[in-house]
């Protein structure tokens, strides 16, 4: 599964506000507001928060991945917000995040979740690809990006 072929265009934010991580995740629910349905996005940010709890999802450099699973949705859902300036989310590294991806993921198959994971992870282990989104100008170069980076 290729990351490019999940994240839509009109679902990249190409400056984020810093702010605190609340404020970060309601942003990128935002995004993708359109593709849930009516009133699900504060279900959604209580699981987000509650996941943040348990352990940062700012595991990689500058990267932060907030995840849940949402049974309402029937294909995986993706935003991606950079903030250029870097914003402090408990990473574990203690180093600014500044590349976001929030993925919203079916209940099934149960796999799947798993899968757009692994492929994101993946995705931001090749070399450049941090410096090649903050650089990005405008959604088709981030999009452009990652396929890039995908090849």
């Amino acid at each position: 599964m290729k990351f490019s072929e999940i994240i839509k265009p009109g679902h990249v934010a190409l400056d984020l506000q810093a702010g605190p991580k609340e404020a970060v995740l309601r942003a990128l629910l935002g995004i993708v507001a359109g593709d849930l349905a009516g009133g699900e996005a504060e279900g959604i940010y209580e699981a987000l928060l509650s996941r943040e709890a348990t352990m940062s999802t700012a595991i990689l450099p500058e990267v932060a991945i907030p995840h849940a699973v949402v049974a309402s949705v029937a294909s995986p859902v993706v935003a991606l917000g950079i903030c250029r300036g870097g914003t402090d989310y408990a990473s574990l590294d203690g180093a600014a995040t500044k590349v976001f991806f929030l993925l919203l993921s079916p209940a099934n198959p149960p796999n799947s979740h798993l899968m757009v994971l692994a492929s994101l992870a993946t995705l931001m282990q090749s070399a450049g690809i941090i410096a090649d989104l903050e650089g990005a100008r405008n959604e088709a170069e981030i999009l452009a990006a990652i396929a890039s980076h995908e090849a």
